[in-house]
């Protein structure tokens, strides 16, 4: 969505065989791009939340990729700026035929009705096998480190397991 941003991410992976940048809707490479040739893959989804519509169009899109390629690795971030957003994007994505999502969230202050993001998250469908018990530990050790006060949280959870 910035014009800025993908000059600076293709010189970050130069020399990266194995990812590509192109500065294209997302949303249309769901559909365009899957399922890869190896029928390996790891989809990170990091829609701007600028545009409102992007909290359902993520889910929507999602959706689409999954019955295209529903053994790859999807990795949803999203920031909690409205709590009611993130509840509202996660129910659809619970109504859906998507199975096994795991919930990651790090929280450095309580929610809040004033304007600023007060934690961001992720939601990775197919999660490797390791991921959870790996957050298990990694998230008290972030929330702790980056947040002395106590104040926030952080959340792991499944929203879909098989």
């Amino acid at each position: 969505m910035h014009p800025t941003d993908c000059p600076l991410l293709r010189k970050e992976f130069t020399h990266n065989k194995q990812a590509k940048v192109q500065r294209v809707d997302g949303y249309m490479q769901l559909k365009s791009q899957l399922p890869p040739a190896s029928r390996r893959g790891l989809i990170f989804i990091d829609p701007s939340y600028e545009i409102k519509t992007d909290y359902q169009n993520v889910v929507t899109h999602l959706q689409e990729g999954y019955q295209r390629f529903a053994n790859g690795i999807y990795a949803i971030w999203y920031p909690v700026v409205l709590r009611q957003r993130i509840k509202h994007m996660l129910r659809a994505l619970q109504n859906g035929k998507i199975k096994h999502m795991l919930q990651i969230e790090l929280a450095v202050q309580p929610d809040s009705n004033h304007h600023g993001m007060t934690a961001s998250g992720m939601i990775v469908i197919n999660p490797p096998w390791k991921l959870e018990q790996q957050m298990k530990t990694l998230l008290p050790w972030l929330h702790q480190t980056m947040v002395p006060s106590g104040h926030g949280h952080t959340l792991l959870k499944w929203l879909a397991k098989e």
